[in-house]
């Protein structure tokens, strides 16, 4: 490695280094960003010695402009699209990602050929990179998205420490949502009928607790199950109450997707040494490993799956264009092939001691459908119909939960204690049907516990308080 001997660094020094073509200036942001914002530190000195070996060796040598013009693009795309777009949305635009990206392959070609038609262009914009990339260091937001500090100031976050439980055990929890599970009480006062009280029935003989009229303070599940997960974070938020005003059709708000996989009910319940298993909406990040579950929601720090175990490149590329690529040759799971799974998943569950179980059931939800056993008596014209839409709701609700009631009072599960809740109730008719009204059934739990609970999103501080922190 004695480099200076064979004039090499001599010759290509940083003054030489700066005018030609250099892939390692235009990736420096994006090495700061790392260093920032993943666990990579002293593997991205290796990474950038290997893009400077790349300059010198290939890259310095190129002599046709058209294909220098055409590296510097494809490295802008490629490294820098997800990062602006994460940055931009909502605050500046409401784009789709890939209408995002047409313009931002547009900016960047227009930019690229400006530059380089310039004297001493290629200086210009590696000087440019280098002093942006530093610039980062200097700013302490850095990553707003994805910083569970930031969201919980924020939402003004302060833990509950009113909400203690005196009755603790090691027993499992598991815990089961049942997405836009409308209101037992509220269905029963529109249809008059009985059969709409089935579950609640059944499972009151069976021991459970059963509330008819619990209140979700969402009636989105995107904000709804992120504030469970971390506390409530509905109790001191007004942007909460803003942002979930925002039209759906707009896909918002990625730091809650986040903060749901990292959030600090499994942080706390890590520090009592008890494992949670997530066979619900996302990964718990810091909870146990499911092979082969594929979760639901869009997860923005899920492992590239094209690099296997390679920490190194799931983390370098995780946040370049890569992992939207991936998305398109990779099987999309379906929302009925996700039903099926969490089902499954129950039905072949073992509960142990000192374990938390998360799963989410998409479904009263529409579609209304169960693969080839149930399918939605609605049509295109119906699906404009609010009435229609109530009525077919409440009849794939009575089938839903007859269809789970044997899972749920399987001889497996008689030991544990069950959490059953809907993340909020039916919105699709809120002047006939309370939205925000739905169904809370509990077992194993003391009756003194759960009064502290005031609504859906209170859900985990009562898991969290009902376990012993164990003693290593």
């Amino acid at each position: 490695m004695n480099f200076m001997n064979y004039g090499i660094l001599k010759k290509y020094d940083l003054k030489n280094y700066i005018d030609r073509p250099s892939s390692f200036f235009i990736l420096f942001p994006y090495f700061v960003f790392l260093f920032l914002n993943s666990n990579l530190s002293f593997e991205l000195l290796g990474v950038g010695i290997f893009f400077v070996l790349f300059d010198l060796i290939i890259f310095n040598k190129l002599k046709n402009q058209k294909w220098v013009n055409l590296i510097y693009f494809l490295l802008l795309v490629f490294f820098y699209s997800k990062i602006f777009f994460n940055d931009t949305e909502i605050v500046i635009h409401r784009l789709r990602f890939r209408e995002f990206l047409l313009i931002f392959c547009a900016i960047s070609l227009a930019i690229v050929s400006f530059v380089f038609r310039l004297h001493n262009g290629l200086k210009i914009f590696n000087v440019f990179f280098l002093v942006f990339g530093l610039t980062f260091l200097f700013n302490s937001n850095s990553n707003r998205l994805f910083n569970r500090k930031i969201i919980l100031e924020e939402n003004n976050f302060k833990y509950d420490r009113n909400k203690s439980f005196k009755n603790n055990s090691n027993a499992p929890i598991i815990f089961l949502i049942f997405d836009e599970l409308s209101s037992s009480k509220e269905i029963y006062k529109y249809t008059k009928d009985s059969t709409d009280l089935f579950l609640d029935i059944e499972l009151n003989k069976r021991g459970f607790n059963v509330i008819d009229d619990f209140i979700s303070e969402s009636i989105h599940t995107k904000f709804s199950i992120p504030s469970i997960f971390n506390f409530n974070l509905h109790r001191n938020s007004k942007i909460l109450d803003s942002i979930d005003k925002i039209n759906d059709e707009v896909t918002i708000q990625k730091s809650y997707y986040w903060i749901a996989s990292n959030n600090l009910l499994v942080d706390s319940l890590n520090n009592k040494s008890i494992k949670s298993y997530s066979y619900g909406l996302f990964p718990f990040s810091k909870g146990e490993f499911i092979d082969g579950f594929t979760y639901w929601w869009p997860s923005f720090r899920d492992p590239l799956r094209i690099f296997g175990n390679e920490n190194l490149f799931q983390a370098f590329f995780q946040e370049t264009l890569l992992k939207s690529i991936e998305s398109v040759f990779l099987d999309v799971t379906s929302v009925e092939k996700f039903k099926e799974d969490v089902f499954f998943k129950l039905k072949s569950l073992s509960p142990v001691k000192n374990s938390f179980y998360y799963f989410h059931f998409y479904a009263p939800h529409e579609p209304f459908a169960w693969g080839n056993e149930y399918k939605s008596k609605l049509d295109v014209e119906d699906l404009k119909s609010e009435n229609k839409n109530l009525n077919e709701h409440i009849r794939f609700r009575r089938y839903f939960l007859k269809k789970i009631l044997p899972l749920i009072i399987d001889d497996k599960l008689s030991k544990s204690r069950i959490i059953i809740s809907g993340d909020h109730g039916y919105r699709g008719s809120p002047n006939k049907i309370n939205p925000y009204s739905t169904n809370l059934y509990l077992y194993g739990f003391d009756k003194s516990d759960f009064e502290k609970i005031k609504n859906v999103q209170d859900l985990g501080y009562l898991i969290n308080g009902s376990f012993f922190k164990q003693i290593k």
